[in-house]
């Protein structure tokens, strides 16, 4: 299973872009988590069965995803089976999917630990399992 990660911020502009890139990827057939950082307080919610979205009071930018993903699972959320042995894919709200989006994601091979998605390690969009 292939879950996106999408990190994002508690503005409105922000929240439209996350909500947008997230819909965009379910309607493909992929699972979503939204992670807003700056929010007034911890909350994970299960909006569908292909999207989720968490809120954190912290605002580490472009981290929040990060640092949301690990609180959720420390409340016992993302322990299922699929979700322990998937591919997560870190993103950012900005991003756009391209007429390739399916054929190119369905090419992500499992991976162990975390792989940047950029040729010189810079930002932090990439891939990872569950354990990194």
């Amino acid at each position: 299973m292939k879950v996106f990660l999408i990190n994002s911020f508690n503005s409105s502009k922000y929240v439209q872009n996350a909500q947008r890139l997230s819909n965009d990827i379910n309607s493909k057939g992929f699972t979503t988590i939204i992670v807003y950082g700056g929010a007034s307080e911890f909350a994970c919610l299960q909006l569908s069965d292909k999207k989720w979205v968490i809120s954190i009071r912290e605002n580490l930018s472009d981290n929040n995803a990060f640092l949301g993903f690990e609180q959720a699972f420390s409340f016992g959320h993302f322990r299922e089976h699929d979700f322990r042995y998937a591919t997560y894919i870190y993103i950012h709200d900005t991003c756009q999917l391209s007429d390739h989006f399916v054929d190119r994601v369905n090419k992500i091979p499992v991976v162990t630990g975390w792989f940047f998605a950029h040729i010189y390690g810079l930002y932090n969009i990439g891939a990872c399992d569950q354990t990194f």
